[in-house]
């Protein structure tokens, strides 16, 4: 009896200290930055940055400023190395100022305040490199469609 409790808490110990094995994650940069939307700070969304070459997306909500902070394991631990496409995503409801309470109360549709184009990995347009070190990525989105370029 005394041998299988013994075993018991040895296995629950190594199940335990394989839970914080942390060898397979990607190695991350900082990353910071500010969403500008027709020259304003965008005070309520989400961005979404994708690496690719693979590996796990980060993301981070928006803070009153348009400021941001990316997590990809971790809240604010950063994105992984290398090129990113981005979305930018940001949602209210009709007279509302996008707090997560009006979403669950609303019976109303959400409308986009930004076009719905910065949504889509296809169409936003946005990327970014992220590098060793601190990374500040500044977002600049307009209200004005982009011009087309013509397909060769």
């Amino acid at each position: 009896m005394v041998r299988s409790a013994t075993a018991l808490c040895a296995a629950l110990m190594a199940i335990g200290f394989t839970g914080c094995d942390h060898s397979d994650r990607m190695p991350v940069a900082k990353v910071t930055g500010i969403v500008l939307y027709d020259g304003d700070p965008l005070p309520i969304g989400s961005v979404l940055f994708n690496p690719l070459n693979g590996g796990p997306t980060a993301e981070a909500n928006l803070e009153a400023d348009g400021t941001f902070q990316l997590g990809t394991y971790e809240e604010s631990d950063g994105a992984v190395l290398g090129k990113h496409e981005i979305i930018v995503v940001a949602h209210t409801f009709p007279g509302g100022a996008g707090l997560p309470e009006e979403h669950i109360n609303a019976n109303q549709a959400s409308v986009s305040l930004i076009p719905e184009y910065y949504s889509d990995f296809a169409k936003s347009g946005l990327t970014a490199e992220i590098v060793k070190g601190k990374n500040e990525i500044k977002l600049e989105l307009s209200s004005k469609e982009p011009e087309k370029t013509p397909a060769k």
